[in-house]
């Protein structure tokens, strides 16, 4: 017997936990009728199967747009969460270290007057990132 957290993948057939299909609101439960794991793959025979017109159109777009990509680019990088993202993906792939103890941190992080003055992130949006770690 299926309950409620469980759903069938049309693709598969698998019986799954909700948790593994993305949200789709068109759907009447909520969510897409195929598992993540078959959409991956799905996606991935697409990609390989129209390689060469996915790089074309890619490439068209881009010369076509290219100032207001970059724009939006540099506003994103510019935002407390590009400034985050941009930090926490080169600590992930080891190039930044960090140089103090967490609790140094904490210390100064508690100094700030309520915003974090290396990101730009108020102390609230800090401390929620922050959790992750």
């Amino acid at each position: 017997m299926q309950s409620k957290i469980e759903k069938t993948c049309r693709s598969c057939g698998a019986s799954k936990l909700i948790t593994d299909f993305s949200k789709d609101k068109a759907t009447a439960d909520g969510f897409r009728s195929t598992c993540s794991s078959c959409r991956k793959k799905q996606s991935q025979i697409y990609y390989e199967v129209n390689r060469e017109k996915k790089r074309s159109y890619n490439s068209q777009y881009y010369r076509k747009n290219k100032t207001k990509i970059q724009e939006k680019q540099a506003v994103y990088e510019n935002s407390p969460k590009g400034k985050w993202v941009n930090f926490y993906s080169h600590k992930v792939r080891g190039k930044h270290e960090l140089l103090i103890s967490e609790e140094e941190f904490y210390q100064w992080f508690d100094k700030q007057n309520s915003f974090c003055h290396y990101c730009g992130m108020t102390n609230d949006e800090t401390l929620l990132v922050l959790k992750y770690f």
